[in-house]
């Protein structure tokens, strides 16, 4: 679809520089008072047609008649037709107070934008602020506590090495009085001797046995979980009632201790010899 481009009549031609006779310059309102009033006004222009208030025909347009309009030289603005019927139908006061309260628009839009734009940088340098500072004191804390886990592995190796010289300074002294015993009885018993082969610090007397201490350590250790198994047995097992009788587990109790009585005597005669 073609598009037929025209140049609209009010905008074509060289450059025009349009001079207006110089007035009392109006003061420039403050930043804080005057451009609220001056944007009311210019609304309820656009609306009245440029009547105001008093029926008179008010086009004071802030000084943008007034001023000295340039257009650049070899500017050229192609339009639709439907564009053109709309520049040529315009007012040009009422274009002028428009394009005034778009420029009032995007200021304050601007300024707007620029505001939330430095709430938003100051709020990411805050937050990233907070992040360093935090990351920051983590490291000081990971810092710290490998300082103290490694004074605590330095700790734990002293006391391992002198737990370990503390065991071999019993052991040795074991030994040593081991020797000892056998060169008093080698002494005292001439038909002892100190390098009889049946003599070794790794042996013990167990039940009347030569054992090696390890064996006799896990003897001891099975004797004392069968007591317990028995304690549990003998707990667990109720007094006979069938047919009324009612006694038998107290006669087996009197037995049992009976018995342990003769072997206690027994042993003690044994002891005596």
């Amino acid at each position: 679809m073609a598009h037929h481009a025209k140049k609209a009549p009010n905008l074509a031609g060289p450059v025009v520089n349009t001079y207006r006779p110089p007035v009392a310059k109006r003061p420039t309102p403050s930043k804080m008072k005057g451009v609220g009033k001056d944007r009311k006004r210019l609304r309820a222009l656009a609306k009245t047609g440029g009547v105001g208030s008093s029926g008179s025909s008010n086009l004071d347009l802030g000084g943008f008649e007034k001023s000295k309009i340039q257009m650049r030289k070899g500017l050229e603005l192609k339009l639709s037709d439907e564009e053109v019927v709309v520049v040529e139908a315009a007012d040009p006061g009422l274009t002028m107070r428009a394009m005034s309260e778009y420029l009032a628009r995007g200021m304050v839009l601007s300024r707007r934008v620029a505001t939330m734009l430095q709430e938003e940088l100051a709020a990411g340098d805050k937050k990233k602020l907070s992040e360093e500072i935090a990351a920051k004191k983590l490291k000081a804390k990971q810092a710290e506590l490998d300082g103290v886990n490694v004074a605590k592995d330095v700790a734990a190796e002293e006391a391992a090495s002198e737990v370990f010289g503390l065991q071999q300074a019993v052991y040795n002294e074991h030994v040593n009085d081991f020797q000892k015993a056998l060169r008093q009885a080698e002494f005292l018993y001439r038909e002892v001797s100190v390098t009889d082969c049946h003599f070794n610090i790794n042996l013990d007397v167990y039940d009347n046995r030569m054992l090696d201490v390890a064996e006799i350590s896990r003897l001891k250790a099975e004797q004392e979980t069968a007591a317990v198994v028995n304690e549990d047995t003998v707990v667990a097992t109720p007094p006979a009632t069938i047919n009324g009788v009612a006694g038998e587990g107290e006669d087996v109790d009197e037995e049992a201790d009976g018995a342990e009585e003769v072997v206690v005597g027994e042993e003690a005669n044994d002891a005596e010899e």
